[in-house]
């Protein structure tokens, strides 16, 4: 199903990595480096960093100012990345499978390079090229940045398969002509049954895509 394509476009966080105690911890020592951290606090955050800031403000009458967080996050989390990400299952088995076989691998994130190319690094792995907001100024919201990334490469979207574990960035595109493959991520019922209907191959482990 997918011999066809060239290039693989992948969602970073949640979806190559495991991220979500990584951000956790991090997001809990910003906060206690900004001498407002309270037990208990909810710091999870989904897809929005900003919404976040913002309900925590609003939650526990905060005046948090985002570029403040924004950059104590980086600096306490980039270390996370460094030493203590890991890979989903069968990420680096699937990467060395299709780099042989003569695939690009693309990484598209709302994260920071940084904490892809430690990530990276780490495990040994070079992407063929790294697509962020912050970069190139799109959102994934609708698919903008994914579309970019096809553009800029010079890919067709019938070349291209996108990995990701947000269906609400990808269901915009799946009319396209590029193959939607969705990551099961702990994901709500809702997110999982949408993600499902919109892909063309619904995944747990890098590992069911190889050949």
């Amino acid at each position: 199903m997918t011999q066809h394509i060239k290039a693989y476009f992948i969602d970073f966080d949640r979806t190559l990595v495991d991220s979500v105690g990584i951000e956790r911890k991090a997001l809990i020592a910003t906060l206690k480096e900004l001498g407002v951290y309270q037990s208990g606090m909810e710091v999870e955050h989904q897809n929005s960093f900003k919404e976040m800031i913002k309900n925590l403000n609003s939650e526990y009458g905060l005046s948090l100012d985002f570029d403040t967080v924004d950059k104590v996050f980086v600096r306490q989390a980039l270390p996370l990345y460094e030493t203590e990400c890991e890979l989903k299952g069968g990420a680096r088995e699937f990467w060395l499978w299709a780099k042989q076989n003569g695939k690009r691998i693309y990484i598209i994130t709302l994260n920071e390079s940084q904490f892809v190319q430690a990530v990276l690094k780490r495990y040994g792995l070079e992407a063929d090229g790294i697509y962020t907001r912050r970069d190139t100024g799109i959102h994934k919201r609708d698919g903008a940045l994914f579309l970019y990334a096809f553009s800029d490469t010079g890919y067709e979207p019938s070349e291209c398969a996108v990995i990701e574990d947000y269906p609400h960035y990808i269901i915009s595109i799946k009319d396209s002509g590029c193959k939607i493959i969705g990551m099961f991520d702990g994901q709500t019922e809702d997110e999982v049954n949408l993600l499902y209907d919109i892909s063309d191959i619904f995944i747990k482990d890098f590992r069911e895509l190889i050949a």
